[in-house]
């Protein structure tokens, strides 16, 4: 199950290192990688708050941006879904999503499997969709950070605070940049 360090870190650093997004909306957005686990509280985990419907207004603030051409609030959105998107995305790979709540309870899921068998370096693909009735059950014990992620926060957080150093240079650069225009 991806955890805080995988779904607060996979979507942030491909947004740090795109150049073109305002590295200040990165960070301020950055709390919504996580509020889809907030239903986890209301005993709900994967569907009060991982559906379809908490990302239409989101959709609609969206298109609204496009279709004024105001640049920034299009950016905030698609940050914002960006993060939301691949929070659904990871749980939809590690359980299911009930992506129709409260209208179905019917939980959505993918997997996807390879296996290498070291003996003959034989290899074995499995994919495919899953599904059942009911909303995904979550087990009583949730571990905040497990073996796993600790190793991947050991290679995740130095490659985030090189993109973090890269974008404080970026921004001190364009600073002094229009400080030197007359």
């Amino acid at each position: 199950m991806p955890s805080f360090v995988v779904h607060a870190l996979l979507p942030l650093l491909p947004l740090l290192a795109i150049r073109r997004l305002d590295a200040r909306k990165v960070w301020v957005l950055w709390p919504l990688t996580l509020a889809p686990d907030l239903d986890y509280f209301v005993h709900l985990h994967r569907a009060a708050l991982t559906n379809v419907f908490v990302l239409l207004p989101f959709l609609v603030v969206l298109a609204f941006g496009l279709r004024k051409k105001d640049h920034a609030l299009t950016e905030w959105m698609t940050i914002a879904l960006v993060y939301l998107g691949a929070h659904y995305v990871m749980d939809t790979f590690t359980g299911g999503i009930v992506p129709l709540y409260p209208v179905s309870s019917y939980t959505v899921c993918y997997y996807a499997d390879l296996m290498v068998h070291t003996s003959d370096n034989s290899l074995y693909w499995d994919y495919g969709a899953c599904g059942h009735p009911g909303i995904p059950t979550v087990a009583a014990d949730y571990p905040f950070l497990s073996d796993t992620d600790t190793a991947m926060a050991a290679l995740m957080i130095p490659f985030g605070l090189v993109m973090g150093a890269i974008g404080l240079r970026r921004l001190v650069k364009e600073r002094v940049a229009r400080t030197q225009q007359p």
